[in-house]
């Protein structure tokens, strides 16, 4: 059986604005501590699957998670509803190319992360990553 990992809603809003690609996870999330497992992970969009395209989204990715965790540690830090029962959604980091937005979605434990591309023509995906602040 083949699940979906993230936080969809977030990424559902970002393929119907025309993102071609996304990314997603659902880490535990404990203390402020985010631990993302490899098989907690999913690819989304026509370009999910092109090795190409998810290695040059993935390659952006990875520059830019450590200051989305340090995000995440200040929201645990300040935010009530960051915590592991809190239902809230949040922009962990949004630049001109990548959105990360997260929700503990009250699940007492679990992280749900999206990251999208940001499409400066779209306006959706822009008012996203303005949830949070």
């Amino acid at each position: 059986m083949y699940m979906n990992f993230g936080y969809v809603p977030a990424i559902d809003e970002a393929l119907s604005d025309g993102a071609r690609i996304a990314w997603g996870a659902r880490a535990i999330w404990q203390r402020g501590s985010v631990d993302i497992l490899p098989d907690r992970q999913s690819w989304y969009g026509p370009s999910g699957d092109d090795p190409v395209e998810r290695k040059q989204f993935a390659s952006e990715l990875n520059k830019i998670l450590r200051v989305a965790w340090l995000r995440a540690r200040e929201l645990y830090d300040t935010v009530d509803d960051f915590g592991a029962d809190g239902a809230g959604v949040y922009t962990l980091y949004d630049d001109d190319k990548i959105c990360i937005t997260a929700s503990p979605n009250a699940s007492y434990g679990y992280l749900y992360i999206a990251a999208v591309p940001v499409l400066p023509d779209q306006s959706q995906t822009r008012d996203l990553c303005r949830c949070g602040f």
